[in-house]
């Protein structure tokens, strides 16, 4: 049996692993992207200033840059504190795969893994600006291999399962899978925030599900932040 015992929520954009000074890199490719969604539809850059007018010019300057990416560094140290003060027995994470563990030609709604060993390893994107430079944030370049909870990953199986959830479950990493690895949502909490000092863990992807079904999983898998810490007891 198992009871939680701390739910955690942290962002992991690139620009928390970047130096305030050179996230302007990311601004080439925002400025290419034709589809960025606000409120339901999409914007290309251009249209999207003008959405979101007068803009944020006024929050930009280097020195605020600094000043909220070092409140940032400090909060995730904070996180990191918190759970090595906790010290739960495995950890359920919640994501979304954004396209580096499965491909356009097979997307589960909701997928656990259920693997003995995570591994996570870097991925560099030559042609996609402001990446790069992040994936220190997301794995040792050595890369890094964290124990998996299997017993863990069965339960919610079965559980979401009898509450009538369609699952996928995996075991390993799938062939040609883009980055190779743990998907960076994943990398980044156990790199930058755990230190790579991770005890069993269950990730689960996410993605094409409705708010009302969301709802439903979470109150289903007891898992509404985005990470759960569980405590095993007799």
């Amino acid at each position: 049996m198992a009871e939680i015992v701390l739910g955690i929520g942290a962002s992991h954009g690139p620009l928390l692993s970047t130096p305030p000074e050179q996230w302007d890199l990311r601004a080439k490719a925002d400025r290419e992207n034709k589809n960025h969604w606000f409120r339901g539809k999409t914007y290309d850059f251009e249209s999207l200033l003008k959405a979101r007018a007068p803009g944020f010019a006024g929050e930009i300057t280097v020195e605020t840059r600094r000043e909220r990416f070092a409140k940032c560094r400090h909060a995730m140290e904070t996180l990191g504190k918190k759970f090595n003060d906790v010290s739960p027995d495995a950890v359920v994470i919640v994501g979304n795969d954004q396209r580096e563990f499965f491909n356009p030609g097979l997307t589960p709604a909701i997928t656990v893994y259920r693997g003995s060993q995570i591994r996570n390893v870097q991925h560099l994107h030559e042609d996609a600006p402001g990446l790069n430079i992040a994936e220190p944030g997301n794995s040792p370049a050595e890369g890094a291999t964290y124990p998996g909870a299997t017993a863990l990953a069965d339960h919610i199986l079965d559980s979401l399962g009898d509450d009538n959830f369609d699952l996928a479950q995996s075991d390993d990493t799938p062939s040609g899978a883009p980055r190779g690895g743990i998907p960076h949502a994943y990398g980044f909490l156990y790199h930058s925030i755990l230190q790579d000092k991770t005890p069993p863990s269950v990730p689960i992807t996410g993605v094409s599900i409705s708010g009302a079904r969301s709802i439903a999983r979470s109150k289903a898998s007891r898992a509404s932040a985005a990470w759960r810490s569980w405590r095993l007891v007799d």
